[in-house]
């Protein structure tokens, strides 16, 4: 992506993932914006819970992740260490191949899904992508490829990238509702629906 660099406009519409239990969408649209924003509350970052932008990336790329010790701790909606630990301990028993790179990915999503992202976790989450996108396109969960592209949709350095995110993130959106739509329509995969209206001519 060589495009120069132009203003950035993020998207605040095309953050989030809720369903529609949490979203308030029964109550207006007004509670839902309000859920919206409240899912958004920036976190509170302490001095240490996230490395310096010039980090040397590529001593993480073959490093395990070693979880914190301990079960899953209780934590609030801000509380970045917690969440981060408990995120740690997810990712390393969802796959012991996890490294300490994707951990970092991983971390930096969490930051940039709220408000008021920190300038420097933006540049080390673009870092990562211009130094080592392309292992991680390969290696990572598709989950964190959706959160990714999100990611790129809301904060992009050009308008090439935040189109390309935005696209990528609608395209799995979509998906997401054919197989919502497909699994409580009780019809195997390969079975077409019925055409309840016939075709005129015929």
């Amino acid at each position: 992506m060589t495009e120069p660099e132009d203003r950035h406009r993020p998207t605040r519409a095309a953050r989030g993932e809720f369903d529609a239990s949490e979203s308030g969408l029964g109550l207006g649209l007004g509670m839902a914006w309000e859920r919206l924003v409240a899912r958004e509350q920036p976190f509170e970052l302490a001095p240490g819970d996230l490395p310096p932008a010039d980090l040397d990336l590529n001593a993480l790329c073959d490093r395990p992740l070693i979880p914190p010790p301990g079960a899953v701790e209780p934590e609030t909606f801000t509380d970045f260490s917690a969440r981060a630990r408990n995120l740690a301990r997810k990712m390393a028993a969802e796959d012991p191949a996890t490294t300490e790179l994707e951990f970092l990915h991983a971390q930096l999503v969490m930051v940039l899904r709220r408000a008021a992202v920190p300038e420097a976790a933006r540049r080390l989450y673009f870092r990562i992508w211009d130094e080592h996108g392309a292992r991680l396109a390969r290696v990572m969960p598709t989950r964190w490829r959706v959160s990714a592209a999100q990611c790129f949709a809301d904060h992009g350095r050009t308008e090439a990238e935040r189109s390309l995110g935005a696209q990528i993130a609608l395209m799995f959106g979509l998906v997401k509702l054919y197989e919502t739509e497909r699994r409580f329509s009780g019809l195997a995969a390969w079975e077409p629906f019925p055409n309840r209206r016939p075709h005129r001519g015929r």
